[in-house]
């Protein structure tokens, strides 16, 4: 019996001692992935804004535990931070691998992968507030592990300044004295409006003078000011173009270079005798200038222009008269864009587009026909009734 029992005892024993070789391994926690020296470039300024939106990022990403463990995918991600919804989807930005949502990058390296000034396209188009940041996840194929890690977060303004407006044309009527301005149009999808700023005979420098709003269609924009406010003399134009600013709406902007948007020289004749001239007054206290909606035009074929006087016109195209002619009085300045500036007075800045203003009397056709209707008439009754008075020729007399 003590054989027997000693027999069991060096069983269990063997049992005992086999046992880690026979059940499967305990899982790990997971991997620990770390991230360091992550940066937005350019890096914004002191006061969190970035002046263009060809943007990039830095950073790098370490991954450990587990026997070989590799990344799967690294993003960045970009998040619109403004008031209300995101103007449009941004990212995620695929640094390397396949994330869940996003395309397929280039392959991952292993536990370390840098970041290498990945760009951030495409770029976002709007100006406002962003928040970047970066996020990975790695695995081990041999342990099952995994494990996610990120960075922080870089908040930032987005504020690119629209394209200087190019082309700024004015001509002159020498009859009605209106002056007409048209410039290429903007694309920007956040563009406020633009501000026409004016230069006339004794102003020692530009001042605001007509705001006018954006169009959706058409090469060109076209706006101007009525004769009637104009003294003779010479003027000069600056269109600068304005979109939204740090806050992504119209609560702030950033303008174009107007100084790099200038007109030509033109000669607005002398009022005639007896014509009293009420010009355009400018808001004090720095107030916005008249509103006024931009009228679009077609391609502009000529874009360049002399410096002269001259009355012509330096495009090619037609000018499409506004509808609305006079708009902008004294009181517009306190307007927002997208208001309807629909009252007139007496000093007003107008969109005045002088093209072909002829007439095709289409109103005095109606009381012409109408006439001709009534004349055709009664000669048909007095025909009607001459034949009823005539007597009879085809009865036989009665004997």
């Amino acid at each position: 019996m003590r054989r027997g029992l000693a027999l069991a005892a060096a069983g269990a024993a063997i049992a005992l001692s086999t046992a880690p070789f026979l059940t499967a391994p305990a899982r790990a926690a997971g991997l620990t992935v770390t991230t360091s020296n992550f940066a937005l470039s350019p890096a914004p300024d002191a006061g969190h804004n970035v002046a263009t939106n060809a943007l990039f990022v830095d950073g790098h990403f370490h991954v450990d535990g587990g026997v070989q463990p590799t990344f799967d995918w690294i993003t960045a991600n970009l998040s619109w931070l403004g008031k209300g919804p995101a103007p449009q989807s941004t990212g995620p930005y695929t640094i390397c691998g396949k994330p869940p949502s996003g395309p397929q990058g280039g392959p991952c390296s292993g536990a370390d992968v840098d970041l290498a000034h990945h760009p951030l396209v495409p770029a976002p188009a709007y100006n406002g507030p962003y928040r970047v940041s970066a996020s990975g996840h790695a695995t081990d194929r041999f342990s099952g592990q995994d494990g996610d890690g990120a960075t922080g977060n870089i908040d930032f303004n987005l504020v690119v300044p629209p394209n200087n407006v190019t082309a700024v044309a004015a001509t002159v009527d020498n009859k009605t004295r209106n002056i007409s301005l048209s410039w290429d149009r903007d694309t920007s999808p956040d563009l406020q409006s633009y501000f026409v700023w004016r230069k006339g005979p004794g102003d020692k420098d530009f001042t605001p003078a007509l705001q006018v709003l954006p169009t959706s269609s058409g090469a060109r924009v076209s706006a101007g000011f009525d004769g009637k406010t104009l003294q003779g003399g010479d003027y000069v134009f600056e269109v600068e173009a304005r979109r939204n600013g740090a806050t992504g709406d119209s609560n702030s902007f950033v303008a174009s270079d107007r100084s790099k948007s200038q007109s030509n020289k033109v000669t607005v004749p002398a009022p005639p005798p007896g014509q009293t001239v009420a010009p355009t007054t400018v808001p004090k206290g720095g107030g916005p200038p008249p509103v006024v909606k931009g009228t679009p035009s077609g391609v502009n074929r000529s874009s360049g222009f002399s410096g002269s006087a001259s009355a012509t016109t330096p495009t090619s195209e037609a000018v499409t008269p506004d509808p609305g002619f006079v708009h902008g009085l004294p009181d517009a300045g306190g307007t927002t864009p997208g208001e309807d500036n629909s009252s007139e007075g007496d000093n007003s800045a107008v969109a005045v587009t002088p093209g072909r203003h002829t007439s095709n009397g289409r109103g005095n056709l109606v009381p012409v026909a109408g006439a001709a209707v009534l004349v055709l008439g009664a000669a048909h009754m007095r025909i009607f009734k001459k034949r009823l008075d005539e007597p009879p020729t085809h009865l036989t007399p009665v004997s």
